[in-house]
Parts: C-alpha cells; structure tokens; sequence
C-alpha cells in the first residue's frame, strides 16, 4: 500500500513529538533522581557527582574546592519536642535561607538528615570562612515559625578545601570536612571550624 506524501509527513511529525516526549520525561527523570523531595535542594548524589566533575579536572584546569558540612544543632530535639512536621518545616527553611544567603552560583545540597553540604569553586579558604559565617548568622539569626511553635535553630559548620588538603578525589576532602565538623560541635556548636591541613 503506497503513502500519501501528506501520510509520511503527519508520521513523521507524530515520531519527532515522540522523540521529544521521550528526552523530556528522561530529563524530568534525572531531575528527580538528583533532587532532594523535601528541600527541592541537590541530593547526596547530585553534590557527589559535581565534586567528582570538580576534583576530576586536570592539575591546570582544576580549580580549587572549599567544601562545607552543615549539621542542625539539637535537630533530634526538635522533632521530639515539636514533631516530625515541624522538623521538615525547619529543613525546608534552612534551604531557603541557604539559597537566599549564597552566591547562585554555589551548589547547595541535602546531605542527608540533618546535614547540607555546600560547594564552592574558585573560593579562597579565607572567603569560605566567610561565607560559612554569613550561613550560620543567616540560619541563627531568626526562629523557624510552624503553626503556633517557636522553633530557634542553629548550625555546626566544618569547611575544607581541596588546595589546603592537596585532595585530588572526595574521600579525603569529606572526611577533613566532617571532622572540623564534629570540632564545631564539640567546641560548642553554632559555629565554624576549619579543617587541620
């Protein structure tokens, strides 16, 4: 049986919305799969894989790496005194302030729990301090408010950078950074710590 010329056309324009459909669900897909439900923030996943771009760059194209690990002080606490809602609530309000208070072009990602992660590119450690700073007055500064509760939060912060530590994968930059980490939380918690180099 011979086709139309018009035939073919209305196939072919029914296979290229096909097509189209097809690379829009794969790329809704991936959103889904790098992306955080709660937060709408980077997952662990997505923030891996960008350190890994980041760290995988030859010695003269990479740039240099400040990572920083954020952990809610006392978050336990607030789910068992205000409820699992309420613990979400504060989640969802410290990604804001934390894309608010950030550069746009900083990664900023659910680490998982309570922890953020948060990455920067071509950033001295002396500005990362800084920063780390700004984040941690930005969450402090002000209660969370869910329903009728009063909800005062903070934050523990380690930093570590790539250049210091002469890191060229994750591993050891995560851990440097997690250990300055549990030094904020031992020092007192709600505030900054560096990583030994």
């Amino acid at each position: 049986v011979k086709r139309s010329q018009a035939e073919i056309s209305a196939s072919r324009d029914e296979l290229a919305q096909m097509h189209t459909t097809l690379l829009d669900s794969s790329a809704a897909l991936e959103r889904v799969a790098l992306t955080d439900a709660l937060t709408g923030l980077g997952n662990r996943h997505a923030l891996t894989k960008k350190m890994e771009q980041c760290l995988s760059k030859g010695a003269e194209q990479r740039r240099g790496l400040c990572v920083q690990l954020l952990d809610l002080d006392f978050f336990k606490q607030i789910n068992d005194k205000h409820g699992h809602l309420a613990g979400d609530a504060v989640l969802r309000e410290v990604a804001l302030r934390l894309t608010t208070t950030l550069p746009a072009n900083t990664a900023i990602g659910r680490w998982g729990g309570e922890e953020f992660i948060l990455l920067f590119e071509q950033v001295t450690l002396a500005d990362a301090q800084i920063l780390a700073e700004k984040v941690r007055l930005a969450i402090a500064s002000s209660p969370v408010i869910f329903e009728t509760q009063v909800i005062n939060i903070s934050t523990s912060i380690g930093i570590a950078s790539n250049r210091d530590l002469n890191a060229h994968s994750t591993d050891p930059l995560l851990a440097a950074a997690d250990e300055a980490l549990y030094r904020a939380k031992d020092n007192g918690r709600n505030r900054v710590e560096v990583a030994n180099t």
